[in-house]
């Protein structure tokens, strides 16, 4: 996959045994199966190295939104009960170091000995590049809006499967959408969503490459159609509606043949914005 803005890109290799150092460094840390982490960044180029290595590790891993509050956070961090947290310097400010006491907390810029805060890539770098031994599969932890009340966790239970295991949701979504190693795929929003976070996992698990931007913009999103020749990608109805509002000259100078599935969900899209939507 590639980070659609800085350029920075990470080769299978890389993914590989990255993940596999930070399985071990999960295992070093003292968790178990089912036991679970906690994510709190934005679009990094490190998220879907975290998210791999505790889906090979058996764990839960819970994305956390970064526009959440201190209190919010800490609601989640707690109610999950996590015992790792991966986030970066300039939200830690969002944190109350008494609450983090019973947490390994990791940055991925940096580390903070104020609050007990270390480098996650200096760690992790320590460790093997081979597989833990005993991998199962993991499971992502993703916390409702809360809309009505206090955000509640959608818990997957985990049987220890082994590595590669996947279910039939999965396999369904696979087929429906033609996901193959041949898929090169567009991800638009932030992480800490459901959907991006699962495409990501479904394209990069099939061996397709992934490009990820980091902040929305609709006329970068067209460029990097035509770039990479993008076949799949996924979006929100708002999206649309940016897009739509682009000057017309400009949304036609794109060449966006390659896209083949163009994929919305989070909320329902008006009948007369898919209309309009020609790409």
């Amino acid at each position: 996959y590639q980070m659609a803005s800085s350029g920075i890109s990470v080769s299978y290799c890389e993914l590989e045994q990255h993940s596999n150092q930070g399985a071990h460094l999960f295992r070093q840390l003292g968790l178990k199966p089912t036991d679970g982490i906690a994510i709190l960044l934005p679009n990094h180029v490190e998220y879907l190295k975290i998210t791999w290595a505790a889906q090979r590790s058996g764990l839960y891993y819970t994305p956390i939104s970064t526009l959440f509050q201190r209190d919010e956070i800490h609601y989640i961090v707690e109610n999950s009960d996590v015992k790792v947290l991966v986030t970066q310097s300039d939200l830690l400010s969002k944190l109350n170091p008494d609450k983090l006491k019973n947490l390994q907390v990791f940055l991925v810029d940096g580390e903070d000995q104020s609050n007990n805060a270390n480098n996650w890539q200096q760690r992790r770098s320590a460790c093997p590049i081979t597989p833990i031994e005993g991998e199962s599969e993991g499971a992502e932890m993703i916390y409702s809006s809360g809309t009505t009340g206090q955000p509640k966790g959608v818990r997957f239970s985990l049987t220890q499967a082994p590595l590669g295991t996947v279910s039939s949701l999965f396999s369904t979504r696979v087929a429906l959408h033609s996901i193959t190693a041949e898929c090169r795929y567009l991800s638009t929003a932030p992480l800490y969503h459901s959907a991006p976070l699962r495409y990501n996992m479904m394209v990069t698990r099939l061996g397709g490459t992934a490009t990820i931007m980091e902040k929305f913009d609709p006329e970068q999103a067209m460029r990097l159609i035509e770039a990479n020749r993008i076949t799949h990608s996924q979006w929100v109805p708002t999206m649309f509606v940016r897009l739509l509002k682009l000057p017309s000259d400009i949304r036609q100078q794109y060449d966006l043949s390659s896209l083949a599935f163009l994929i919305h969900a989070a909320a329902p899209c008006p009948v007369d914005i898919l209309s309009l939507i020609h790409i």
